[in-house]
């Protein structure tokens, strides 16, 4: 499996299985219902050292709700990989739902993955619509980067109403 956009520099060779490793047990764990695997932050900024974590979003349809029986699901698909490449992976799990929300009300954690995303798997286009949908809102907004990691959102407080 080729992870598109990825520097292959020998540096990330290591990166590179890890995220293919990843990307595999994610697919076979969640099959149909998987939406999208999304990497963001070092890795996708070009900051990546050997003390980074690997910052992933995967969403899912038909995800359970409890978010510690989601923090056990992360370890158990984690924990073998984080070993192998000795390489910490920070997996955010969610359903449709919660990402579809996150892009209504600017979650800083949207923008952050708006600002710097290698998608690696997307089904029927679902992230990639959902990211053109979080820019029409961002324009929307009249938002706007001031700096690294800061963003000012003057329309989000703006309630329209007919």
């Amino acid at each position: 499996m080729n992870i598109q956009g990825i520097s292959l520099s020998s540096q990330n060779i290591v990166e590179n299985n890890l995220i293919t490793e990843l990307t595999v047990v994610l697919r076979k764990q969640f099959s149909q219902s998987l939406l999208a695997i999304v990497l963001f932050g070092s890795i996708i900024k070009g900051n990546f050292t050997k003390t980074s974590d690997i910052d992933v979003i995967v969403v899912c349809e038909n995800l359970i709700e409890d978010w510690r029986a989601r923090d056990k699901m992360i370890f158990a698909l984690t924990e073998d990989i984080e070993l192998k490449y000795s390489t910490p992976i920070h997996m955010n799990l969610v359903s449709k739902d919660e990402i579809s929300h996150a892009i209504e009300s600017a979650n800083p954690l949207m923008l952050e993955i708006y600002d710097a995303n290698r998608i690696i798997y997307d089904k029927g286009n679902f992230f990639s619509n959902l990211i053109k949908n979080f820019e029409f809102n961002l324009h929307k907004w009249h938002a706007t980067k001031v700096e690294k990691g800061f963003w000012k959102i003057p329309g989000l407080a703006v309630i329209e109403s007919d």
